[in-house]
């Protein structure tokens, strides 16, 4: 299975990974892209949702300031905007379809704009595995 996303005209991928960077960039910041496949295929509840996305930013060395839940397009989503230490905004999107799950997360060394998450959004929110 591969990450399906709706790319937006102004981002484009880096040749050999899933990660994306806006066209004509001044900075680095980067949406990047990760799968975990449940081989079992068990049912996840929502509750793990949130929690895999708070584990997520720990595991990156991060702290949670807020967090957000809903439906997008592979089926259910918790999000999760956190500070790291050197980024100036990072937000980690879990998404799942109850069995699968997709990570994006977007980190900034510079601050984005409203023009910018907006669009990081939209995607993230797009992605589904085919």
């Amino acid at each position: 299975m591969e990450p399906q996303i709706l790319l937006d005209p102004n981002w484009e991928w880096v040749d050999g990974s899933y990660t994306l960077y806006k066209k004509g960039r001044p900075n680095i910041n980067a949406l990047q892209i990760s799968i975990a496949l449940n081989k079992e295929e068990k049912i996840l509840g929502t509750a793990a949702l949130d929690m895999l996305a708070l584990n997520w930013v720990e595991r990156i060395g991060g702290k949670s300031l807020q967090q957000s839940r809903g439906r997008c397009s592979y089926g259910e989503f918790s999000s999760s905007i956190f500070s790291a230490r050197d980024f100036l905004h990072c937000q980690l999107w879990c998404i799942s379809n109850g069995i699968h799950f997709i990570f994006a997360t977007f980190i900034c060394d510079a601050t984005p704009t409203t023009e910018e998450l907006n669009e990081v959004e939209a995607m993230a929110l797009s992605l589904t595995l085919g």
